[in-house]
């Protein structure tokens, strides 16, 4: 199976004498065939490694994705006509494949994003949307359920490319090909991706999730019209993390959005009890985890979470929960509901805290720097986005009031940092809550790159009316460069430890 040249016999581009494009034919009917096989196979197939999946199987998908390159990139109309069932058979393959999750590292590995991206702005994916359209944007979605698959889709700018198939996903009037559209615009856009023309769509693929969901948590399978309750809360979860769709759904009349606030509280009662029960399979865990993280968006919002304090029920269940280990989200739901805390994490949370603000670009360099700063620090909780958040969420809403609540913001500076929209606000953001704050705000620059020059000159200024760290080879002299200031500060007291590597601690955002 891992030898897939024999594909170039199914361009019918290949040869022109008449017996070669019947053999080429009979081949063509085969591959159909067999990759019908495989895809059905795939379906049920229990994948025990994804390293050793990928270890056997990388070069057949990179064989079955160039194949499919020529058909709709190099090629033309008739001569995809003369493939589309084995690209159909094909997409199936990759299609069940990519719905497990841990194969989507791999797909991404052999460039599948890439090459989905680039299809769909072919005229060929445009023209044979009733066929390839179905296919190709469950791909979409199967490959934004992993963090990596996500990253790399809005690398590579997918929500623009498929936003200009719309006209032609609305000619070709087939729902599931619809509806498959618009879960791909809700999982790749964010709030800053809003526009009339896709908000009706989506808020109408939102209402049926929601809709779905309250049928499905009151079947004995938590199954509903082929979807289950997992895959229901983790598409909602994903949907919350865009403004209008939330309040499109919780409703702005005092009665509709107690009543649709409280209808989540209603359906997390109902299976919490999974969370702690071993026997309960993956799915309904999932499903339990999905739901809290939908009430922690909720109770942000000061609108709704009136109603959440209000349900006596909730919040003894949800303070119980934040008693036990790694309930993190549950301590951030009490702590947004000012319920009272475990003894240990009120501690926490009315103590120092630090937050990170950094560029994605130097994530690596971060991750670094946190851990090395983590294990110098062993009283002080690091706020990070990428331990504490889903890649999905508004970062800018959390970041906001997790910057209100720290008393040192540390800010690792660079060429990217300094180019960003987004970190520009952030850094302006800090500096005047730290010019408001009661508490002595502290900021620390970072540098993340050697002889480093910001060219944008405001923000030249601040980094002069702040403490700058500059850079170094040695990340551990850095972390005790900044380890120094915060230790000066009148903030902290801090618990100086050898430098270890470990994780940071847990946050209590208030």
């Amino acid at each position: 199976m891992n030898n897939f040249n024999s594909l170039n016999h199914l361009d019918p581009n290949t040869t022109t004498e008449p017996s070669a494009k019947d053999e080429n034919k009979s081949f063509r009917n085969l591959i159909t065939v067999y990759m019908k096989f495989a895809s059905g196979f795939a379906t049920e197939a229990v994948i025990q490694s994804a390293d050793e999946f990928e270890t056997k199987y990388s070069s057949v998908m990179k064989s079955l994705l160039n194949f499919i390159n020529k058909c709709l990139i190099d090629s033309n109309e008739s001569a995809f006509s003369v493939v589309q069932d084995a690209i159909g058979s094909i997409l199936s393959l990759i299609w069940n494949l990519t719905s497990k999750i841990a194969l989507v590292p791999m797909f991404v590995n052999v460039r599948c994003v890439e090459n989905i991206v680039e299809w769909i702005g072919k005229d060929i994916f445009r023209s044979n949307i009733p066929k390839l359209g179905e296919p190709i944007f469950a791909i979409v979605h199967n490959l934004s359920r992993h963090k990596k698959g996500l990253t790399e889709l809005r690398r590579k700018k997918a929500f623009d490319i498929i936003m200009k198939c719309q006209l032609l996903v609305n000619q070709a009037n087939k729902k599931y090909i619809t509806q498959l559209f618009g879960t791909s615009l809700i999982i790749l856009s964010t709030n800053d991706h809003v526009q009339e023309e896709n908000k009706k769509l989506m808020l109408q693929i939102s209402r049926n999730w929601y809709k779905w969901s309250q049928k499905c948590v009151k079947t004995d399978d938590l199954m509903y019209d082929g979807y289950s309750l997992s895959e229901l809360f983790a598409l909602l979860q994903r949907a919350f993390s865009i403004t209008f769709i939330m309040k499109d759904i919780l409703g702005n009349k005092s009665d509709v959005a107690e009543k649709s606030t409280q209808s989540f509280t209603k359906m997390f009662s109902s299976i919490y009890g999974v969370l702690f029960d071993e026997e309960a399979d993956d799915l309904e865990k999932s499903a339990a985890k999905s739901l809290l993280r939908i009430l922690l968006r909720i109770s942000y919002h000061k609108q709704y979470k009136k109603y959440l304090v209000g349900d006596d029920a909730f919040c003894v269940t949800i303070q119980s929960i934040a008693k036990r280990p790694k309930q993190d989200v549950a301590k951030r739901i009490c702590c947004n509901l000012q319920l009272k805390l475990p003894q240990d994490e009120s501690k926490i949370a009315a103590s120092s805290m630090i937050y990170i603000s950094y560029n994605w670009t130097d994530e690596e360099f971060c991750k670094n720097f946190v851990n090395a700063l983590s294990g110098s620090i062993s009283v002080i909780p690091i706020w990070v986005d990428y331990e504490r958040m889903e890649l999905w969420d508004d970062m800018r809403e959390y970041s906001f009031q997790v910057i209100e609540s720290a008393t040192i913001v540390v800010v690792i500076m660079s060429t990217a940092y300094a180019a960003s929209k987004t970190s520009y606000k952030e850094l302006n953001y800090a500096i005047e809550a730290a010019k408001n704050s009661t508490t002595n705000k502290k900021i620390i620059i970072v540098e993340a790159e050697p002889k480093f020059k910001c060219h944008r000159s405001r923000m030249s200024g601040w980094l002069k009316e702040n403490v700058v760290i500059s850079y170094d080879d040695n990340i551990g002299n850095m972390v005790s460069r900044v380890h120094e200031c915060i230790e000066r500060s009148n903030n902290a007291q801090i618990t100086c430890l050898p430098l270890i590597n470990t994780q940071s601690q847990v946050c209590s955002i208030t």
